[in-house]
């Protein structure tokens, strides 16, 4: 661990999570970022970025943070996918056992209807870097419809809700290879679950030990 002095905790409100924006100390023993990255929310000149960076233990140990120690985790947001050059903006924020160390922040001062890239890094060790996501801002609100994406075709991925105890949902993944799509849009629920006499899977997952439905952090992890 060492003094969180000179990091700043910029993390996006949440219903659920303590604040750790006064922690005496940051985890120093390194992350892994198991999820990728991920954006969404966008307005015209700001949109959210998450990433879940869960801790690792310092080699040859088997060290971890407690719940009281949150990581570091740092953003820059560019133009280009080879992050060269200065950052648009950027930021820190912290993240912690609580909320599984998934981090959510907000890109601000963005200008609109545009694209950019962004990654996450281990504030105590700058070289640990997350997988580089591309993102976008929506044209402004008085922006002419034929002046929007430049003028060129503005393409919607739509999805609506979805249950997948009940079937096959390939087409996630066929669009997890679409680079033409410029949003996604999901329009309806993306997990259900039932309680009492409700509905019953018939499709059984394998990662499902019961049919119990309770709603811890855990159980979730494993069936999503």
């Amino acid at each position: 661990m060492e003094s969180a002095a000179g990091f700043n905790d910029e993390h996006y409100p949440s219903f659920y999570g303590s604040d750790f924006s006064n922690s005496p100390f940051i985890w120093t023993g390194g992350v892994n970022f198991t999820h990728a990255v991920a954006s969404g929310d966008p307005f015209d000149t700001s949109v959210l970025l998450w990433t879940r960076a869960v801790p690792v233990s310092p080699s040859g140990t088997t060290s971890l943070p407690d719940q009281s120690v949150p990581a570091c985790i740092s953003y820059k947001v560019f133009t280009n996918q080879e992050l060269s050059g200065d950052p648009v903006t950027s930021g820190e924020a912290f993240t912690s056992y609580d909320v599984d160390w998934t981090i959510k922040v907000e890109a601000k001062g963005l200008e609109p209807d545009t694209k950019y890239f962004y990654q996450f890094s281990d504030c105590a060790n700058p070289s640990s870097v997350s997988p580089v996501g591309a993102t976008r801002t929506l044209a402004s609100p008085d922006t002419p419809a034929d002046s929007v994406n430049g003028g060129k075709p503005f393409t919607l991925a739509i999805f609506s809700c979805s249950q997948y105890q009940a079937g096959y949902f390939n087409a996630y993944g066929v669009a997890a290879h679409n680079t033409s799509a410029d949003v996604f849009v999901h329009l309806g629920d993306y997990i259900y679950e039932s309680l009492g006499n409700g509905y019953i899977p018939s499709r059984v997952l394998a990662a499902y030990s019961h049919l119990s439905f309770r709603w811890t952090v855990q159980i979730l992890a494993v069936r999503y």
